[in-house]
């Protein structure tokens, strides 16, 4: 029985190219393995702002130069509904961003490089 390579459809014999992906069909089809994990993703914090708002400023600033980033808010009650804004924000990157995303931070003194 020959097989689609690409969507792994079975096919009749004498059949020689897929109906969907108009791929040559196979005899035998190859093994199917799955994809190594990248493994766990260290975030690492590289500054903290005193507001919600000036922390998802620069947040997004870091994501459109292609950097994640993760705002964690520090305040009491943290992650609770009805979190204030005006509660100090952690900003974290992956560690292998860290460098890049120090160059693009401000360096005022309100912001605490941690």
């Amino acid at each position: 029985m020959p097989f689609c390579p690409f969507c792994r459809a079975e096919y009749r014999d004498g059949v020689t190219h897929c109906a969907d992906c108009y791929a040559e069909l196979v005899d035998e089809l190859p093994r199917d393995e799955p994809e190594p994990s990248p493994g766990p993703v260290k975030d690492v914090p590289v500054a903290t702002f005193p507001s919600e708002l000036e922390a998802e400023m620069w947040a997004g600033l870091l994501r459109r130069q292609g950097i994640p980033t993760v705002v964690i808010s520090l305040g009491p009650g943290a992650g609770a509904w009805g979190n204030s804004v005006f509660v100090p924000q952690q900003l974290r990157v992956r560690e292998c961003d860290v460098p890049r995303a120090l160059d693009l931070l401000p360096r005022p003194s309100h912001i605490d490089r941690t």
